[in-house]
């Protein structure tokens, strides 16, 4: 199993609330968990666990068999797991030095087949500079939904075995968020995670989990959820 959790919970230590419960799943190579819930059900939690940014939980995590945390160091996390928050940045360097910061020896031309990737490249060739823009520089500050998919390559270019994506296309619409979507469909061997509050994007799952309060309420299939509507209501969706 390529990942794989085991009763995974989070405590809040001052007040001893619980906002992981009890989590369990696990994950081959080319499949896609879509992770769906309310604000606060524990959907980023976990998705920073499984980054290796939080180590205070109980229960266990595995990555290509090995124990997270007990059996392996931070940089074979790095290697292998690629991880966009809701609230990712740029630094102010260029285009291709923030691409780059996922890896460092990738080639202008790959750069190039990922911004098509994430359908940037005809955005950032109509910028003065290309892919040498700066992006903190007068005049060429970027969008939100441009930082996202900036961002999105830039995880593309560390190409790992496993990314996960915690709202990765909420300053996307419609047209981009379907093309990302279908290039991360394309990709082989790797095995996604997305935490999501849009309905568009969870047929793209292998898997869907919705949380409630902290634990899986319900998982399955999009065609077996589908038939099951109170779990497609407004509410998961907002």
């Amino acid at each position: 199993m390529l990942l794989e959790v085991r009763n995974l919970s989070v405590k809040i230590k001052k007040s001893g609330k619980e906002i992981v419960k009890n989590i369990s799943f696990n994950m081959k190579e080319n499949t896609c968990l879509g992770i769906l819930g309310e604000s606060g059900s524990g959907k980023s939690t976990l998705l920073k666990i499984l980054s290796g940014f939080m180590e205070n939980y109980d229960g266990k995590y595995f990555l290509l068999g090995k124990e997270v945390v007990k059996d392996v160091s931070e940089s074979f996390i790095r290697d292998n797991v690629s991880y966009v928050s809701q609230n990712e940045v740029l630094f102010d360097f260029s285009i291709e030095d923030n691409i780059r910061i996922g890896k460092s020896d990738i080639s202008n031309d790959e750069i190039g087949r990922i911004l098509k990737k994430v359908n940037m490249h005809k955005e950032v060739e109509e910028l003065c500079n290309g892919i040498k823009t700066v992006i903190g520089e007068e005049g060429t500050a970027l969008s939100g939904g441009q930082i996202q998919r900036i961002c999105i390559a830039r995880a593309l270019a560390k190409d790992t075995c496993v990314f996960l994506f915690d709202e990765i296309t909420s300053s996307l619409d419609k047209k981009n968020e379907r093309k990302i979507m279908e290039e991360l469909k394309k990709m082989k061997n790797k095995t996604i995670l997305m935490s999501t509050h849009s309905r568009e994007i969870l047929p793209y799952a292998s898997k869907i989990i919705i949380l409630k309060e902290g634990k899986i309420e319900v998982k399955g299939s999009f065609d077996e959820l589908y038939k099951i509507e109170d779990y497609f209501k407004e509410e998961y969706t907002k």
